[in-house]
Parts: C-alpha cells; sequence; structure tokens
C-alpha cells in the first residue's frame, strides 16, 4: 500500500521575503489618491529594524506623495499613517509566522519583479529537469522492452 505524502510548507516571514517592498502612491491634481505599480526593495539594514521606524511605514518623498509597504503578490498591503497602531499592524504583519505560497527567499540587491523572475527561473529549470528524468525513464523502458522482444 503506498504511503501518503503530504508537503507541508514551512512558516516564513513577510520581513523574510524578497516579495517585501515599497510603492510610491500619492494625490493626483484633481484630488484622487494613485498608487504607483513598481515595488522598490526594501533592503537589509531595514528589515532588521523591529521597530518600523517613521520612514518604514510612511515615506514622505514629496508634497502629496507618500510610500507604501505591501507584498509584490498583493497578499497585504498598508498605507502608513505613521500613528502607534499602523506601526504595530505593520510590526506583526511582518514579523508573524505564516504560510505563503509566494514566499521566495529575500536577496539583496533585487527588487520584487527581480526576485519574481529568479523565482520562475527556478521553476522552469525544476521543469526541465523533470522533463529530462522523464526522458531518460522512457528510453530505459523502451531498451528493457526491445531486449525482451529481441530475446
Amino acid at each position: 500500500m503506498p504511503k501518503l505524502r503530504l508537503r507541508i510548507r514551512p512558516t516564513v516571514k513577510c520581513v523574510d521575503c524578497g516579495f517585501f517592498g515599497f510603492r510610491e502612491g500619492g494625490v493626483s491634481n484633481d484630488g484622487s489618491a494613485y498608487l504607483g505599480s513598481r515595488f522598490w526593495e526594501c533592503h537589509a539594514e531595514r528589515r532588521k529594524d523591529p521597530e518600523l521606524s517613521d520612514s518604514h511605514v510612511s515615506l514622505s518623498v514629496g508634497v502629496n506623495t507618500w510610500n507604501v509597504i505591501g507584498c509584490f503578490h498583493r497578499v497585504w498591503e498598508l498605507w502608513g499613517s505613521n500613528s502607534k497602531k499602523e506601526k504595530e499592524n505593520a510590526k506583526k504583519i511582518l514579523t508573524e509566522e505564516r504560510y505563503c505560497k509566494y514566499y521566495f527567499p529575500y536577496q539583496s540587491g533585487y527588487e520584487p519583479a527581480g526576485h519574481n523572475e529568479m523565482r520562475r527561473d527556478k521553476r522552469n529549470q525544476r521543469i526541465i529537469l523533470l522533463v529530462g528524468l522523464i526522458n531518460a525513464a522512457a528510453i530505459i523502458v523502451a531498451a528493457l522492452i526491445t531486449g525482451i522482444l529481441r530475446g
């Protein structure tokens, strides 16, 4: 009887993930809020700060603009107000253990989009390896069948 094999994902922290980053947002001339599509890297030294300084939650980059911390895959997002409650919420989200199918370990020097490319490349390498193993198994089976038929 075959054994049932469960694949259990380990728990991870968002602060250790390569998809954690910043997006620029602001207020347009007509008064409506907007959020840019490009995610920026959150550098390693900022990830180590357990207290999440003001610059973590809301980075003022000019009149009517700010940065929003969040997940590249839109699992969560925080529009910082620099209130104590908002900082506590950000700290909890970033440091609590959770299961996440999008997790990819952070590597310094890559923005979240770069981490996404590395994740895709890693997945493609596994697929190529699997296809190679299937082809090798098919060749062995064909050789065995040919040997049996000739013998």
